[in-house]
């Protein structure tokens, strides 16, 4: 079957046109175009196969008449594709479920969906129809198949009791009819306890043929063991009961192979009134037990499958009232089955989305069509109303009308970032269907609207298309020539997240093209002509034909740098609260165990009996230690709450005139004691008088952190500090010559709970530079470390005269 005009590939045309058609002549589904007159424009190869196996008619060719197809169907599926494609005609898309079929043969259900299409400036429509599972037909099939087996039974097994009033000829007929559904005939002697079995029942019991009578005893041997005293208990109740018998029970056969079978019978009284004979039918229904078992296999896996699902699945019958629920909904909702049939599922919904759920309902069952719409449903656990997509489809009996509803809720609350690709998704598939109407250059719009990446490769290799998308990924320019195995790419370094290399076979357009399908591969990519890298998350797949050769090979890809670049700054972020958490609980430790240990001695020291007490040197001493543990503790906490204040932005700043000069004096001379004993000499340069507006108490903090720092990693060392005033700025420099900064430090130096060394024995939680940025910015000023000649560190800050306008 040829493809129309704008459906066809042009002769020599590019690869995608050829890629194109064969997926659309691959497709199980079945694809038909019309045009307004009902004149068939193209079909692909499952519409004309289907369709002569189903109804035993033969397509038109391009430009047939479609009615006289359609008059082979029964007027109710006539009368449903005719009127789909006359609403498709006029703009309005068609979704809905049917069965398909002759008349007089099987029927088949199928979901189809009819679209209006431009032909080249002629209206018309395209249908596409794909096949429905049939397992609740089967069953019921099988149901009523088994149901049928066991009448005809029954009603064979009373034929035969009355047989034995008649002729010889009468009784071959019966025998007849029971040979034609594989079912054995008995007689058994109740008084005697002896059966006679016809050749076809000693073959369903899988004994050898003869013509000799059966005693009781020989028949429960062949019985199988699980049902052996039923079936003696119901004989020895059938010699004192007149009347129907029926039953089903299992016999093993020699080879120890298992059979089922099902009997109808008959007590007949003898000439004394009692039970005489029991007279009946035996059929072999082991095909279709295991037919039933299978179906409740399956059906029991699907239900299954739709608990475990994370989607509310449920389903209605004809008139509306719930069949079944499952576990995502009663473990959403807190509602059981029967709770939920009692109307408990409408209390969930919200009151703002009840009128559009009506009415979107009741439109869906007055057209016998699917609905769809968003609303929100409350969750048991914590009352929280999130949004849900309801969709509910019909599924149609042999007569159109809705036998049961299908519904199923997706949770989309958290849907911010894929609306976005459901959207572009959407706007995709929309492109797809105008491709297939419209050709090659429709296609190739679609591809370059995406916004992830594709590369479509030949079965050699060649490049034979290259999205926008994959070129602005990979800073290729527009006009750089793709086609083939390497044209002018720039080429790359790709290397796993580890950081090791990957080999050139091992990249994922390698993969791809050797038959792999794989998704979600995430490489680190490194550009040779800059250098520059991102990180791009993979999926690839081979496209093969009917006999299994690869075609092509698809690789798209997409930018998730940034989400990497937060889980390692998440990563990053839980490695600093644990260190800190360390560094914490050792510094408040050390303080408080030295504040308990001064307090502990002054109390022994003290005897409760005498009233002798310690030295007034020695509380002293004691106090002076305790209450030097005290401050150092209430600085350790004053620090952290300083950091939590600036987190929130709560860091409070009340500005004055301040001498800075006259500050730093003050702020060394507190520092006197801890200079003298690390060994620190200290030289000032300072300009006579710099005043400005600035908060001195936070001054007072921040110098004095950037001496006590100078102090601790530079002990032994000369430490200078300078203060000059440059225009409207004051420039304080803090320089020692201890060890200095590592390089790689010197980036973090100012985070919170960072520290340049690994030394133990030199304490601090890691705030002070912190704390000392915060207070520089918020007078609206610098802090920049510099590496002075020769060794140590140098910290520079810079603050206006006045403070900032934004200031509190």
């Amino acid at each position: 079957m040829t493809a129309p005009g704008n459906l066809a590939p042009a002769p020599g045309g590019p690869a995608s046109a050829t890629f194109l058609h064969a997926l659309v002549e691959r497709l199980s589904d079945w694809v038909l175009v019309l045009d307004q007159d009902f004149r068939l424009q193209f079909c692909n190869a499952a519409f004309s196969r289907e369709a002569v196996a189903l109804l035993g008619l033969p397509v038109p060719g391009i430009g047939g008449d479609m009615r006289a197809w359609l008059a082979g169907l029964p007027e109710p599926q006539r009368a449903a594709l005719e009127g789909a494609w006359n609403k498709a005609l006029q703009g309005e898309e068609q979704l809905f479920s049917c069965l398909l079929g002759a008349a007089s043969g099987p029927q088949q259900g199928y979901q189809v969906c009819c679209q209006s299409l431009d032909l080249d400036g002629r209206p018309g429509a395209m249908l596409t129809a794909r096949r429905l599972e049939r397992l609740s037909t089967e069953l019921e099939r099988a149901m009523q198949r088994n149901a049928e087996l066991a009448a005809e039974v029954a009603d064979l097994a009373r034929c035969l009791a009355q047989a034995q009033s008649t002729s010889h000829e009468r009784w071959a007929r019966l025998s007849a009819a029971l040979s034609v559904v594989e079912a054995g005939t008995f007689r058994h002697d109740l008084r005697r306890q002896l059966g006679y079995w016809d050749e076809a029942l000693q073959r369903s019991f899988g004994v050898e043929h003869s013509e000799r009578p059966r005693p009781l005893a020989e028949f429960l041997q062949i019985v199988h063991p699980r049902d052996r005293a039923g079936v003696k208990a119901h004989m020895e109740a059938a010699a004192h009961e007149l009347g129907p018998r029926s039953g089903i029970f299992l016999v093993v056969h020699p080879d120890r192979s298992v059979r089922w079978l099902q009997y109808g019978g008959w007590v007949f009284a003898g000439d004394d009134g009692r039970p005489l004979h029991l007279i009946g039918a035996c059929a072999d229904i082991t095909s279709q037990r295991q037919a039933e078992r299978e179906l409740r296999e399956q059906e029991r896996m699907l239900q299954e499958l739709a608990d475990h699902v994370p989607v509310i699945v449920w389903i209605q019958a004809q008139d509306l009232s719930l069949q079944y629920v499952n576990r995502r909904w009663r473990d959403y909702s807190g509602l059981d089955l029967t709770a939920s049939r009692n109307g408990g599922w409408r209390r969930l919904l919200c009151r703002d989305d009840l009128p559009a759920l009506r009415s979107a309902m009741a439109r869906a069952i007055r057209t016998n069509s699917p609905f769809e719409l968003e609303c929100r449903i409350r969750r048991a656990s914590d009352g929280a109303y999130r949004w849900h997509l309801v969709r509910s489809v019909p599924h149609l009996d042999s007569a159109g009308q809705p036998a049961r509803w299908y519904g199923t809720a997706v949770d989309i609350e958290d849907k911010v970032r894929s609306q976005a690709r459901l959207e572009q998704a959407r706007t995709d598939l929309e492109q797809a269907n105008r491709i297939l109407a419209h050709g090659l250059a429709r296609f190739e719009s679609l591809v370059s609207s995406l916004s992830d990446g594709l590369v479509l490769f030949d079965a050699k290799g060649n490049r034979i298309l290259v999205n926008p998308a994959a070129r602005r990924l990979n800073g290729i320019p527009d006009n750089a020539d793709l086609s083939g195995q390497s044209g002018e790419a720039v080429r790359f370094e790709l290397r796993d997240l580890d950081g090791n290399l990957i080999p050139e076979e091992n990249w994922p357009s390698r993969r791809a093209l050797r038959g792999e399908t794989f998704s979600g591969l995430e490489l680190r990519m490194r550009r040779l002509n800059d250098g520059s890298e991102w990180t791009a998350s993979f999926s690839g797949a081979p496209v093969v034909d009917e006999l299994g050769n690869q075609e092509y090979a698809v690789l798209t890809f997409y930018d998730v740098s940034e989400r990497r670049a937060a889980e390692e700054a998440l990563q990053a972020a839980v490695q600093a609260r644990d260190r800190f958490l360390s560094i914490a609980s050792h510094e408040l430790r050390t303080p408080l165990t030295t504040l308990i240990m001064q307090l502990q001695m002054a109390r022994r020291r003290i005897d409760p009996e005498t009233g002798v007490a310690p030295s007034a040197a020695e509380l002293a001493r004691t106090f002076d230690v305790a209450n030097r543990q005290a401050m150092r503790l209430a600085k350790l906490v004053d620090d952290l709450l300083d950091v939590s204040r600036s987190g929130m932005d709560k860091l409070e700043f009340h500005f004055q005139p301040t001498d800075l000069g006259q500050l730093v004096k003050e702020v060394v001379g507190q520092f006197d004691i801890a200079l003298e004993r690390a060994g620190c000499p200290l030289s000032l340069d300072l300009v006579e008088s710099v005043v400005g507006e600035w908060d001195t108490a936070r001054l007072e903090q921040m110098v004095g952190n950037l001496l006590s720092n100078a102090i601790k990693y530079a002990a032994g060392t000369e430490i200078r500090i300078t203060l000059r005033r440059e225009q409207d700025w004051a420039v304080l420099q803090v320089r020692d010559h201890g060890p200095g900064i590592p390089s790689e430090s010197r980036a973090k130096i100012f985070d919170r709970f960072e520290r340049y060394v690994a030394d133990t024995a030199i304490t601090g939680l890691g705030l002070g530079l912190f704390l000392a940025r915060e207070i520089v910015r918020g007078h609206g000023g610098t802090i920049e470390l510099t590496e002075p000649a020769g060794s140590g560190a140098c910290f520079i800050v810079t603050l206006p005269l006045r403070p900032p306008s934004s200031a509190g």
